[in-house]
């Protein structure tokens, strides 16, 4: 279930690239969430966009990326600041899985 969700991070989870160009034209933010929404389900080009629109959680879209296997994305967010070494617990990550 999710606790708190916004148009942005429905479009990002659901992989709608114009929809997430158009919401953060139009000021949409959450605090990272959409980062962490895409990233857990692969979209590495809204990953992108949103790193540009400066997201945070990077540490937790890397740790969800990571679970996933999407390799691109902890690359992509490693390299822009995401802390590889950070530990998360399994709890967590379930968790971070529903944004």
């Amino acid at each position: 279930m999710i606790s708190r969700t916004t148009p942005l991070i429905l479009a990002a989870r659901g992989g709608h690239t114009a929809v997430v160009q158009i919401l953060l034209a139009n000021g949409a933010g959450d605090e990272g969430l959409a980062l962490v929404a895409a990233a857990c389900r692969g979209h590495t080009d809204i990953v992108q966009l949103l790193i540009a629109n400066g997201a945070g959680y990077k540490h937790r879209a890397a740790a969800m990326a990571a679970h996933r296997g999407h390799t691109d994305i902890v690359q992509l967010l490693v390299a822009n600041g995401a802390d590889a070494e950070l530990a998360w617990t399994r709890a967590e990550l379930d968790n971070s899985g529903q944004h």
